[in-house]
């Protein structure tokens, strides 16, 4: 049966990202900063985390352009990623290296044809191959998107499925693939179904057994429009969230079981009240414990977002909501990255500062919540607008990309936080 969310006001505390860890941190005065606190009932972040921003590098006018996704540290220790933009061999995206020495290399482009896809607007992800697998909005047999295969060696794209449209007028597929327990790529796809609403599906890293494992129908027995990847938990099932759907149309969290294609919906949004998480967008996380975090675009105690946890009983508490006012962010849609010591990190692409999104931290233990950095602090040489949230990687760093930003020619960059302990 569904849980109901709980809000953070149960606990007997309240806080969003109107919370300030430093005068700096937003550019007002600490005077000001304590008073929008002590006005939304907010926690001020007292001992904040150090983080520097450094930009490894911004993209050039012949690069690929627009990155929308998070970067992928592969098995070989280089970070890839794709771009939905471009010029030239690169005009519908890109796939790119990062190496250790900090030298990013152009792979691969998309050219969004009859044969291979273009626009690659979701993370790719690895398989036990050492291949990266992804999928395109557009291109293929159908110019309805695609799955691919990418070969890190040779840099080769191979189509391995070309999606076809079911309702007449779609232009676009959103789709996104996880690698499965059992070698096979699991995927979301936010409007495609028999009722355009969106499905589960899977296939071989091959290309062969394309099955759907679940349309979803919408309204209050099921969700509809996942914009997001699902999550492998250590308990075995697929964990997912949808846009719409369910009870109160602002959609549910679900999972399927991949041995026998099981689908349930365990958490309906919204169900607990209007500042409960509303509209998720993002992929889920998991903690050692069993533990589910996510954020939602709406919802909160201010309507404007929310980051919130899934307890292994199901129930679901409210950590931090979001405001649209003034320089504060607002509409979290990136998937969260957690520290060993249980620090929550993540991003939006809205409001801050500069109103080009902001990097921020919360300590779920003392219910506080810091902003690390305003992106556009530096004018077009900072990085602006970072759609595809930031990954912690092993030495305790976070990188990330930005949609824009990095030079006159606004095309994007590569960051790295440097968080000292």
């Amino acid at each position: 049966m569904a849980s109901r969310f709980l809000s953070s006001r149960t606990h007997g505390w309240q806080f969003s990202a109107l919370a300030l860890s430093t005068s700096l941190l937003l550019g007002l005065p600490m005077q000001a900063a304590q008073a929008a606190g002590s006005a939304a009932k907010v926690a001020i972040a007292t001992t904040p985390i150090p983080a520097t921003m450094s930009q490894l590098y911004a993209f050039k006018l012949d690069d690929g352009q627009d990155g929308r996704t998070e970067l992928v540290r592969g098995s070989d220790g280089a970070w890839y990623g794709v771009t939905i933009g471009g010029t030239g061999d690169y005009l519908h995206g890109a796939m790119f290296r990062l190496n250790d020495k900090g030298i990013v290399k152009m792979l691969a482009g998309f050219p969004g044809n009859e044969t291979m896809g273009g626009q690659p607007g979701s993370t790719p992800v690895e398989g036990a191959d050492g291949a990266l697998y992804g999928t395109t909005q557009l291109g293929g047999a159908n110019n309805y998107g695609t799955v691919y295969r990418f070969d890190k060696k040779t840099h080769e794209v191979k189509t391995l499925h070309a999606f076809s449209p079911l309702q007449p007028f779609a232009i676009v597929s959103y789709t996104f693939l996880t690698a499965g327990p059992d070698g096979w790529l699991y995927g979301t796809s936010a409007n495609d179904g028999s009722s355009d609403n969106g499905m589960i599906f899977k296939l071989r890293t091959d290309g062969s057994g394309y099955q759907v494992l679940h349309d979803f129908s919408g309204g209050g027995d099921d969700g509809a429009h996942p914009l997001a990847a699902m999550m492998l938990s250590q308990d075995g099932w697929l964990y997912g969230t949808t846009r719409s759907g369910g009870d109160s149309n602002v959609g549910v969290i679900f999972r399927l079981n991949p041995a026998d294609g099981t689908f349930q919906i365990v958490n309906q949004m919204h169900s607990g009240g209007e500042q409960d998480p509303a509209l998720s967008s993002a992929s889920l996380i998991e903690d050692d414990d069993g533990n589910l975090y996510g954020v939602s675009e709406y919802g909160g105690e201010f309507g404007d977002g929310a980051v919130f946890k899934r307890g292994t009983d199901g129930t679901i508490t409210t950590l931090s909501s979001f405001i649209h006012h003034g320089v504060h962010p607002y509409g979290p849609t990136t998937k969260l990255a957690r520290s060993a010591d249980g620090v929550l990190f993540g991003t939006t692409r809205w409001g801050g500062h500069n109103k080009r999104g902001v990097l921020y931290a919360i300590k779920p233990k003392n219910n506080t919540f810091q902003i690390l950095h305003n992106f556009g602090e530096g004018g077009k040489q900072d990085g602006r607008f970072p759609w595809g949230g930031t990954t912690l990687a092993a030495d305790g760093n976070l990188y990330g990309m930005t949609a824009g930003g990095g030079s006159k020619y606004s095309n994007g960059t590569l960051y790295k936080v440097t968080l000292t302990p």
